[in-house]
């Protein structure tokens, strides 16, 4: 861990809340992966990217649903669980873990939550034939269409989408919340079938820079590769991973995933500027 980036307090706080989330899992059998970015920093780094600033673990749906009820239960206090269940403004299907008395400063102010965070995401189980990947891909991009729109992120150019979206959304009776179930259901829809080879976060629509693939199709990785996990030095510790951490990174960034990274690439990934840590944190982690 150094302080290059301006970071350094910042991954302190995030690193105290991976081990809670370790220590939860422990306890409760749960099973969870080091994910993405985080997951890249652990191979390359043995812990934080230097220039980054959330973290990203992701879970099986049934071990996810249960970390998210211990955290509420038992985390309040100090954790605010954000997602459309809570927060019917948020825009995403996965959840953010909020450390409470944080915040990440922008360019331009969102009156939502700004704490400092970690992605939690569900992993659920595609179809296996490419038709019926593609079909479920379009079903849930369909209804982020809707969700969008409705949150006002994307505003309809065409008076037709505008009449179809306002009928869809009045005949249907759909609403954020009603629309993030929904996406749920069509997530979930293979998670109790055997034959399933693949898992990944099917709620991701938006295309991956790295490889120029859709989100959905980026994310699927094979599900012998969460079968047996590893633990990986993180900084001070070790956390969980899949049992195949290089070929997860090869297929999400590309051949060159372990090579340096361009120096001007090298900044906050979400147009932070700076972040606060409030007093009372600052005694809690005695940083």
């Amino acid at each position: 861990m150094n302080n290059d980036y301006g970071n350094l307090e910042l991954h302190k706080v995030l690193l105290s809340a991976m081990k809670d989330i370790d220590k939860i899992c422990r306890e409760n059998n749960l099973n969870y992966f080091l994910h993405a970015g985080t997951l890249l920093g652990a191979l390359n780094y043995k812990g934080f990217i230097p220039w980054d600033d959330d973290v990203d673990i992701s879970l099986f749906r049934d071990d996810y649903e249960k970390l998210i009820n211990i955290l509420i239960e038992k985390y309040s206090d100090i954790y605010f669980i954000e997602n459309y269940k809570t927060q019917p403004y948020f825009s995403h299907n996965r959840t953010v873990l909020r450390v409470l008395g944080t915040e990440m400063i922008h360019q331009q102010p969102d009156p939502n939550h700004n704490e400092i965070g970690i992605d939690i995401i569900p992993l659920d189980s595609t179809p296996r034939t490419k038709i019926q990947q593609f079909i479920q891909q379009k079903k849930i991009k369909f209804l982020d269409l809707l969700v969008q729109i409705n949150l006002k992120n994307i505003i309809p150019n065409s008076l037709k989408l505008k009449f179809f979206v306002k009928f869809i959304s009045i005949f249907f009776n759909l609403n954020r919340t009603k629309l993030g179930f929904l996406i749920d259901k069509e997530c979930t829809k293979y998670n109790r079938k055997n034959n399933s080879t693949h898992v990944g976060l099917l709620s991701y629509v938006d295309i991956n820079p790295y490889t120029g693939k859709s989100g959905y199709e980026n994310d699927l990785m094979l599900r012998e590769w969460y079968e047996n996990p590893i633990y990986v030095a993180f900084e001070d510790t070790e956390f969980m991973t899949i049992s195949a951490p290089e070929k997860d990174l090869i297929h999400r960034y590309g051949p060159d995933w372990n090579k340096p990274y361009p120096e001007e690439k090298r900044i906050r990934k979400h147009g932070a500027t700076g972040y606060i840590i409030s007093d009372e944190v600052r005694k809690r982690l005695e940083i």
